[in-house]
């Protein structure tokens, strides 16, 4: 059916003015300020893309253009309302020329020559954060290659990765590159490798690097410092360390906790508790109130000293500041508790330490029961295994060493045996120590010859035994009298490049002597001396009474004047 006729259709264009639309801008307009826009794009490739054209010459370089998204080619771009920031990027253009590759190197340098690129337009970040090292660097190699300059922040994406790979000689090569290129090192070049040869425990390397840093007027920070300051810390170089700490000051820097604590840790592992603690009131003078780990580090140089009043003043002032004890707090007092044979005050700590909420981990419980085994207490040691595990809390390598040896001493191999065997059922792998005290409490027991044999069981598990296998052995057949086996263990020491000392030689030689045996303790003697093993009181002793017993005067005497012209005196039985 066929409608009224109607009359001609009005056009649709242009709409009723409601609301002006927008307009799409020009392709240049786009392309204007590619090359700003660059940095904040997502990198579709290890390069720039060859088919980008160079950025036009502009008068300005706004920020805001620099954040907005790159339109993909061929598309024209869609801006938001211009802003007053904007207003000189966004004026009409001709159609942009065909789309060529980059230039290899920079155009020479005119009104209307492009500017050369730089390292804001394509930066390695990226492919850096990712871990692959490789990438950045043949990003910056195909940066130089276009003629793109690489900036200061590129150069240092590139050597903070290498210094954490540990490849210093790249690091090295890439910093000397920044000068070739002209891009001169900032404090934080600088404090990548000298952070990194601190780590690795290089003080030539990075001393040489804050000199070159000092020489090109580069003011070190804060960083800067606290690398150098902790590597003599830790080294126990404390006049190294405090003349950085006042260099630090002179550049109006202020020390923080972590530098205070370092210099504190410092001189509680050289012994210099009054330095520590001076350091300590000096960090709360200017106003840097201590922490735990501050705290921490003074209670254990204290503990080490057996200073354990002045620890439990610290404690005090510890929870007086408000600074509440942790799990690492209690451990280090309950270890110098036990060192002094204190175990009362140990337990009534580690009480303290449950009633505070603190829950204990194996380094605590190996503690306490190491103590209660030097005060030969096995049952509460046994109470504490127990205690353990009901909170789930399990044995390693040195709880069961620890329990082993202290079966052994008691003369109770079998019990050691179980421990063993728990450990090796339960996965926990047995070091040299545990096999060196099982061993040991084979000799104690007078059955030397199973030690020996256990050797091999040593071997099957590839642990391989060690001066202090070897002088056990000897020193049990020694002491039965076996001299013949105790000289072929000295051979098999040498076999598998075990070097003797002092001890096994003194051992060998006093065995012979006492039985008359001053041949064979003669060629010992010499075969010592022939490996660089000087003698000491000891040996001397025993070759004289061996030498004198046997009835010869003339080797005693010469023995006496050796042993009185390197020093020693003769005991008051000879």
């Amino acid at each position: 059916m066929v409608g009224p006729a109607r009359g001609p259709r009005r056009p649709s264009w242009p709409p009723p003015r409601r609301q002006p639309r927008r307009r799409a801008a020009p392709p240049s307009a786009s392309r204007s300020s590619s090359a700003c826009r660059a940095a904040a794009a997502p990198p579709a490739s290890t390069s720039c893309p060859p088919s980008s054209p160079p950025p036009r010459p502009r008068s300005r370089r706004c920020s805001t253009c620099s954040s907005a998204p790159t339109p993909s080619p061929g598309s024209p771009g869609r801006h938001s309302r211009p802003s007053a920031s904007c207003s000189t990027a966004a004026s009409p253009s001709p159609p942009p020329p065909p789309t060529r590759s980059w230039p290899r190197s920079p155009a020479p340098a005119g009104p209307t020559s492009p500017r050369t690129p730089t390292a804001s337009s394509c930066p390695p970040t990226p492919r850096f954060r990712a871990g692959d090292v490789e990438a950045a660097m043949a990003l910056v190699d195909s940066m130089v290659s276009q003629g793109i300059k690489p900036g200061i922040l590129t150069y240092n994406a590139v050597l903070k990765g290498l210094c954490r790979n540990g490849r210093w000689d790249k690091a090295r090569e890439v910093f000397r590159a920044m000068d070739e290129c002209g891009v001169a090192p900032d404090v934080r070049s600088f404090n990548m490798l000298i952070g990194g040869f601190c780590r690795v425990k290089e003080p030539d390397e990075a001393m040489k690097f804050y000199k070159e840093m000092r020489r090109r007027g580069v003011t070190p920070d804060i960083v800067s410092f606290s690398c150098l300051i902790g590597l003599f810390a830790r080294r126990g170089k404390m006049d190294r360390a405090a003349a950085y700490l006042r260099e630090m000051r002179e550049f109006g820097l202020m020390p923080d906790g972590v530098i205070y604590t370092m210099v504190i840790g410092g001189y509680c592992r050289a012994g210099s508790m009054l330095e520590a603690l001076r350091v300590r009131d000096e960090m709360i003078g200017r106003g840097c109130l201590p922490d735990v780990v501050t705290y921490n580090t003074l209670l254990n140089g204290l503990c080490k000293e057996r200073r354990l009043s002045e620890a439990e003043e610290l404690l005090t002032e510890m929870r007086e500041r408000g600074v509440p004890p942790d799990l690492c707090t209690f451990t280090t007092l309950i270890h110098g508790y036990c060192r002094e044979g204190n175990i009362e005050k140990a337990l009534q700590l580690f009480e303290t330490m449950l009633h505070e909420r603190l829950t204990p981990d194996i380094v605590t419980y190996n503690t306490l029961i190491d103590g209660m085994c030097r005060q030969g207490d096995l049952g509460k040691a046994n109470e504490l295994w127990d205690d353990m595990h009901s909170r789930e809390i399990f044995p390693n390598h040195i709880t069961y060493s620890i329990l082993i040896d202290s079966h052994c001493e008691k003369g109770q191999v079998d019990d050691a045996f179980g421990f063993l065997d728990e450990m090796i059922n339960k996965g926990v792998v047995p070091n040299i120590m545990t096999y060196n005290s099982i061993i040991k409490g084979y000799c104690r027991s007078g059955n030397v010859l199973k030690g020996q044999q256990f050797l091999q069981k040593m071997r099957d598990a590839k642990v391989l035994p060690d001066l202090i296998t070897y002088n056990t052995l000897i020193h049990g057949y020694v002491k039965e009298e076996k001299m013949h086996e105790a000289f072929n263990l000295l051979n098999m020491m040498e076999n598998e490049k075990v070097q003797p000392d002092i001890v096994t030689y003194n051992m060998i030689i006093n065995g012979f002597s006492v039985h008359g045996n001053m041949q064979e303790a003669d060629w010992v003697y010499k075969k010592m001396g022939a490996r660089g093993i000087e003698p000491d009181r000891y040996t001397y002793m025993s070759m004289i009474n061996g030498h004198v017993a046997a009835g010869n005067s003339k080797e005693s005497f010469q023995l006496h004047d050796e042993m009185l012209q390197k020093g020693f005196a003769p005991d008051d039985k000879f």
